[in-house]
């Protein structure tokens, strides 16, 4: 039974117990979602700047793959 005294850990537990876990509602935490939930400009391109990365919404976001001379300083598309 759900109670309010009680730790997130039992009330999900508590859930499952009751109306089990529910396997085709699961999202995978995979490269997927990774990609779909990731960040956007509102012009949906953004630059790498040497040695900075990208910059979306205020936050810089890195790669090894940025050092690439024929990456840097271009523009690409932010999905």
């Amino acid at each position: 039974m759900l109670t309010i005294f009680q730790s997130p850990r039992d009330a999900f537990a508590a859930g499952i117990a009751i109306g089990g876990s529910r396997l085709h509602r699961m999202i995978p935490y995979d490269e997927n979602f990774q990609i779909l939930t990731l960040p956007t400009t509102s012009e949906g391109k953004a630059k790498v700047q040497s040695g900075s990365g990208v910059k979306i919404n205020s936050i810089y976001y890195w790669s090894n793959s940025f050092r690439d001379p024929q990456i840097e300083n271009t523009s690409g598309l932010a999905l």
